[in-house]
């Protein structure tokens, strides 16, 4: 098991020092258009999961008046999309006809909104957090303050500091008003030191994820459009995938807040959307 910190404090500044410039610029260059943070949930054919999201973000309804929420489902149909729309709770609802890929369906909504940050969180996880929502303003204080900072989990769960052994966590930050954090760095090279094996991935983990996470806009910008696969390679796509992409220019922020790890994932079943071959129609928007 890796301690809490295995990345001495000159690693880790050095892995900074090599980002934050770069960084500066993509967030300079990527000016937002429109609200400082937007929601975005995206669904596949778990109804009943779809369900205990909806009734689980319901105390949090108060942020939809300063944000943007919006829900991409992808090929449920009405099971899912009737009870989105009959909550209220949704400025938009992307319903998309049959299953465009985890990829391409994300893509198509970060599309339509232009917020600085998303809040992006799928369709298994359920909010256990305060209903004042004061995390969210924490996690854009950290977007704030560190530019090479692209992304920060927000995963309730056990030992999660250590229970992989490609983790690679560095000093504790903090911002000016006091949110700490621990900055991820992208998984490394091979070493038994730390639990590795030579057949380990490099760089595609700590770093970029799926939901819940928050990340800036202008990453995905910068880094281009989500990849879509078949099958189970749908969500090893958009994740493995396009960190190779995402992971050599930014870091991570985990939280060291409980109050600000605020979503857990109960035991669900696997999307059906694994079995679908993904197709290419467009959605319809509400």
């Amino acid at each position: 098991m890796t301690p809490p910190q295995n990345v001495p404090a000159w690693r880790y500044q050095r892995a900074v020092q090599k980002r934050r410039d770069r960084c500066r610029e993509i967030i300079f260059s990527h000016p937002p258009a429109g609200p400082r943070c937007a929601l975005i949930v995206l669904s596949c054919k778990r109804p009943e999961a779809a369900k205990n999201l909806l009734a689980s973000l319901w105390p949090l309804r108060r942020l939809a008046k300063l944000m943007p929420w919006v829900w991409a489902d992808n090929g449920s149909g009405d099971a899912v999309v009737t009870a989105v729309r009959q909550s209220g709770m949704f400025h938009h609802v992307i319903s998309h006809p049959v299953n465009l890929g985890m990829g391409a369906a994300i893509n198509d909504a970060l599309t339509k909104i232009e917020a600085g940050t998303i809040l992006f969180v799928e369709d298994d996880l359920q909010y256990v957090g305060r209903s004042d929502g004061n995390w969210v303003w924490s996690c854009l204080r950290i977007f704030d303050e560190f530019p090479e900072i692209g992304i920060i989990k927000l995963k309730h769960k056990d030992n999660w500091d250590t229970m992989y052994p490609y983790r690679r966590i560095g000093p504790m930050q903090s911002t000016s008003s006091g949110v700490q954090f621990h900055p991820w760095l992208p998984s490394p090279r091979w070493t038994f030191r730390w639990g590795q094996r030579p057949w380990f991935p490099v760089g595609i983990h700590n770093c970029w994820s799926l939901g819940p996470v928050m990340f800036r806009r202008c990453l995905w910008l910068e880094a281009g459009p989500i990849p879509s696969g078949q099958g189970r390679g749908q969500a090893i796509a958009a994740e493995e995938e396009y960190a190779k992409r995402v992971n050599v220019r930014w870091i991570a922020a985990r939280p060291v807040d409980e109050s600000m790890q605020v979503f857990s994932q109960p035991v669900t079943e696997e999307s059906p959307g694994f079995l679908d071959s993904v197709g290419g129609i467009r959605g319809i928007r509400s």
